[in-house]
C-alpha cells in the first residue's frame, strides 16, 4: 500500500478540480484509514517526538529535553488522538448533513473528513520547532475550507449552505478534541515513564 502523495498535494494546490474527482472515485474504508490517513497523522506524532527530545521546548532558564520514552509516549498519544478525531468528527459530520440539506453517509462523511483534514497534518510538519508550530492553525484553517469544498461533492449539500455546515463541523469537532486530549493525556499519564508532565 503506497500513499498517494500526489493526491494530498493535489487537494492542496488544486482543490476544487480534486474534489469532483474524489465524489467518483470511492475508496475503501481500510485504504482510507491506513493508507492515507494513518500515513499523514503520522506527521504530527513524529514532530511531537523530535520536538519534546531532540528540539526541546524553551523555558525559562534554558531548553528542557523530555526523555525518549516520555516523548513516545506523547507522541503516540498524539497519533491516537489525531485517528479518533476522524472517527468523531465523521460522526458529527453524518450526523448534521441532513440539517444542511445534504445526505446521512457515514463512509462519505468519513471520506470528506479524512480529505479535508490533510492541510493540517501536511502543516504539522512545523511542530518539529515549537515556535513554527502556530503554522499547524493555519493548515487547520484552511482545512475548513477544504471542508465546505467536499460537502457538495461528498454529501450533495447545497453549495451555499456548505460553508456554515463546515464551520459548525468545525466547531463542534474541536469541543470533541479537547475532550479526547484531556482523555489520551489521562491515559498517557499512567504510562509515561516517571509519571507526571512530559517534561
Amino acid at each position: 500500500m503506497v500513499f498517494p502523495l500526489s493526491l494530498a498535494l493535489a487537494l492542496v494546490f488544486r482543490p476544487r478540480a480534486t474534489w469532483h474527482s474524489l465524489a467518483a472515485r470511492p475508496a475503501p474504508v481500510t485504504v482510507l484509514l491506513i493508507g492515507y490517513a494513518l500515513p499523514l497523522a503520522a506527521i504530527g506524532a513524529v514532530a511531537t517526538f523530535i520536538a519534546l527530545h531532540v528540539v526541546g521546548l524553551p523555558f525559562p532558564g534554558g531548553v528542557r529535553h523530555a526523555s525518549s520514552g516520555a516523548a513516545f509516549v506523547q507522541a503516540a498519544l498524539a497519533l491516537a488522538t489525531a485517528l479518533a478525531g476522524v472517527l468523531v468528527t465523521a460522526v458529527i459530520v453524518t450526523a448534521l448533513a441532513p440539517l444542511f440539506g445534504g445526505t446521512a453517509n457515514f463512509v462519505k462523511s468519513l471520506r470528506v473528513t479524512v480529505y479535508s483534514l490533510t492541510p493540517g497534518w501536511l502543516c504539522a510538519i512545523f511542530l518539529v520547532y515549537p515556535p513554527l508550530g502556530g503554522v499547524q492553525l493555519l493548515g487547520s484553517l484552511y482545512g475548513i475550507y477544504q471542508l465546505a469544498l467536499g460537502l457538495p461533492s461528498m454529501l450533495g449539500t447545497p453549495p451555499r449552505r456548505a460553508p456554515a455546515f463546515a464551520i459548525l463541523a468545525a466547531a463542534l469537532s474541536l469541543l470533541a478534541g479537547f475532550g479526547l486530549g484531556i482523555a489520551f493525556g489521562l491515559v498517557g499519564a499512567a504510562f509515561r515513564p516517571g509519571g507526571g508532565s512530559v517534561l
